[in-house]
């Protein structure tokens, strides 16, 4: 989600005048402000922070041991 959110960004900066003549910033703003909140309500303290893992992921670690 991280690339996803970042790429968005990216390209609203890019190409801010595309999305505007498309009528797509409210759409845009709106998925870009919902993925932010998520971060930052993953961020609960300063030295703690909640993410989730695919378990793909998880069983590569363990293999690659």
């Amino acid at each position: 989600m991280a690339y996803t959110t970042t790429m968005l960004a990216w390209g609203y900066l890019q190409w801010k005048d595309a999305y505007t003549a498309a009528g797509q910033n409210d759409e845009l703003e709106a998925a870009l402000r919902w993925s932010l909140d998520y971060f930052i309500k993953c961020h609960v303290a300063p030295h703690e922070l909640y993410i989730q893992v695919h378990t793909l992921f998880i069983r590569n670690v363990r293999a690659s041991r």
